[in-house]
């Protein structure tokens, strides 16, 4: 201890006594608000900034981004996640995190400045030297909200974190990336985008979610946050390296324009997964870790969780896959046609992402960290060598090299997150019954659609938008008639008890307010019984 300061106890974790379904659901709801408005903007970004710079200039971008993403998961240590993740928390705690979190901030970025004219000559890229070095800012900027984010996770705030991101997305790619680029910016607009993005985070965080910040160690408090952080960083890094080294290999190997080509079809391949996948990434892990020592509990939510994650998903890939000629043609426009083929392709791993962020949250959140991290390591291994190999056929090789690579790390981490639950293999596997059900309607019927619009040279909008107007009425459809033959068990489950957060939320809504002293004689609404 410090001076002889007396730890102080920070207010316990929020929701403890609350239904964590209620506290789920609602949560899951606000950061799908969150970042389904990403997803929309981002999708205008791309639609006005993809006609203004190339494929070239996103290329130089994302090859910098690998660079400063990889630094990322090396200077935040695991922090913010290492502090949601304490049973208890105290400020010592607190000002070493920012302590840290400041320091290696600072210390990641002025190591990359040197470094940024080898990494320019690795890619072979001109101007790649300055990016990175203007780029390697936001090691900093981020770093500074580390230990905000961290707690406001902790308290499990969700519709302010959802806020947060989708603000400043907003002001950053919105405002600040596609002011630059009409401005004529070039990929200076990308790098604007990201950095005010970046700080804008970081600023509403600190102002939204104080705390002490004394730069100050105590080196107690140092090891017991390392001790988890140290996993979460390796999982980090195995993560983010997963993520990137099939970009730096067609980099590397491709070119520029190739990675811009590539660059663009992963981030439409992953949209909705990231969407999705972010939001649960969220949610499941702050609300996972107040049930960690409860494997049956966390065995059902594992479940339920890959039965919905492939209700959403399947369908959206299937769509995905067939219409990618009208969806590359209306958001990027016509120089982007190379992007359609590893489309279709990468279309196929949306669910094998998707399921991975849901067995690395309930295993982080049980503090198998190290089990998690060199998982993750191993991933990004099978990355590298899919994308290697898969580069000789250009484009589709290496899409088609990391779809495999992503099936054989989704196995991985099932098996993983089955032994720790004791959830059955069986009971899994039928859990994604319906979802390839309503995948095969969904399908059939879209292709039929398109295939028929097709023939009559309609517009890719317009063939884009009736066949979003079907699939929404087969979705209407499916919901309205939704039992457990089409559904199943977790499929209905999920329904219903999203129903139910309804019909609370609109309860609570018309109910009178009532003083403390006054009973209400409305029973509480609950989602369908828990069967185990």
């Amino acid at each position: 201890m410090i001076g002889g300061e007396a730890p102080v106890p920070l207010e316990p974790r929020a929701g403890v006594q609350q239904e964590l379904r209620y506290q789920a659901l609602g949560g899951l709801g606000w950061m799908l608000s969150g970042a389904g408005a990403q997803a929309l903007m981002r999708i205008v970004f791309l639609m006005v900034v993809a006609r203004v710079l190339g494929p070239t200039a996103f290329g130089i971008a994302a090859a910098a981004v690998v660079v400063v993403t990889m630094g990322l998961a090396v200077a935040q240590l695991g922090l913010s996640r290492a502090i949601v993740q304490r049973a208890e928390l105290e400020e010592r705690h607190l000002r070493t995190a920012f302590t840290l979190a400041l320091v290696f901030g600072v210390l990641s970025c002025a190591a990359l400045q040197p470094l940024a004219p080898y990494i320019a000559a690795f890619f072979g890229f001109d101007g790649l030297t300055e990016v990175v070095r203007v780029l390697s800012l936001a090691l900093v900027l981020s770093n500074v909200g580390l230990v905000a984010d961290g707690l406001t996770r902790r308290k499990c705030e969700f519709r302010r974190i959802a806020t947060v991101l989708a603000g400043a997305f907003a002001i950053g790619f919105g405002v600040v990336g596609i002011g630059l680029a009409l401005l004529g910016a070039g990929v200076w607009a990308l790098v604007g985008a990201h950095l005010t993005q970046h700080a804008v985070r970081s600023a509403a965080l600190l102002y939204l979610q104080p705390h002490p910040k004394a730069l100050r160690i105590e080196w107690q408090a140092l090891k017991e946050l390392i001790y988890v952080g140290g996993g979460v960083t390796v999982w980090r890094i195995g993560a983010v390296a997963a993520f990137q080294l099939d970009n730096l290999v067609v980099g590397r190997m491709l070119g520029a324009e190739a990675l811009g080509l590539y660059g663009r079809a992963y981030q439409l391949m992953s949209m909705p997964a990231s969407v999705l996948g972010h939001a649960m990434m969220e949610v499941v892990f702050p609300l996972m870790s107040q049930v960690q020592d409860q494997p049956a509990r966390l065995g059902v939510a594992f479940r339920r969780g890959s039965a919905a994650i492939a209700l959403l998903t399947l369908p959206i890939a299937t769509v995905v896959t067939i219409l990618a000629p009208e969806l590359v043609a209306v958001v990027l426009g016509a120089q982007w046609d190379g992007v359609i083929l590893p489309l279709q392709i990468l279309a196929v791993g949306v669910l094998f992402r998707l399921a991975q962020r849901l067995s690395e949250s309930i295993m982080n959140a049980i503090g198998a960290v190290y089990a998690t991290g060199f998982r993750q390591v191993l991933h990004a291994g099978l990355i590298f060598v899919g994308a290697l190999i898969g580069q000789m056929w250009g484009l589709p090789g290496v899409a088609a090299g990391v779809v495999i690579a992503l099936a054989i790390h989704f196995l991985i981490m099932v098996e993983l997150c089955l032994r720790i639950t004791g959830l059955p293999w069986r009971d899994f596997l039928l859990a994604h019954r319906p979802a390839i059900v309503v995948a095969v309607i969904f399908g059939a019927e879209i292709w039929l659609l398109s295939t028929v619009l097709r023939s009559y040279e309609l517009q890719p909008l317009v063939i884009g938008l009736i066949c979003a107007g079907a699939a929404g009425l087969t979705l209407v459809g499916v919901l309205t008639l939704a039992d457990r033959a089409l559904l199943g068990q977790d499929g209905q489950w999920l329904v219903q008890a999203v129903l139910a957060r309804v019909r609370k939320r609109s309860a609570s809504r018309t109910r009178p307010q009532l003083t403390p002293d006054e009973p209400s004689g409305d029973a509480p609404l609950r989602a369908p019984a828990d069967p185990t």
